[in-house]
């Protein structure tokens, strides 16, 4: 084998490296991606759970007295 040989090997062994990492970073990327929508998601959830409160007194009331009974966070 040469040397030509063997940085054409080296060249290919980085070449893969980076494709690695790249993919790494792509997967990270979506995973924030993700992560915000999951929070937008959660967000909502909670509008709504508020809202439906809210409307219903007898909720309204359950709620605080659960919230009596378990404490609030």
């Amino acid at each position: 084998m040469d040397r030509f040989e063997l940085w054409e090997r080296a060249h290919r062994i980085k070449a893969a490296a980076h494709r690695a990492a790249a993919a790494r970073e792509d997967m990270c990327a979506s995973a924030a991606k993700a992560a915000g929508a999951m929070h937008r998601f959660a967000e909502a959830m909670q509008a709504s759970a508020d809202h439906e409160v809210a409307i219903h007194p007898d909720l309204a009331e359950l709620n605080v007295r659960l919230d009596g009974y378990y404490g609030t966070a």
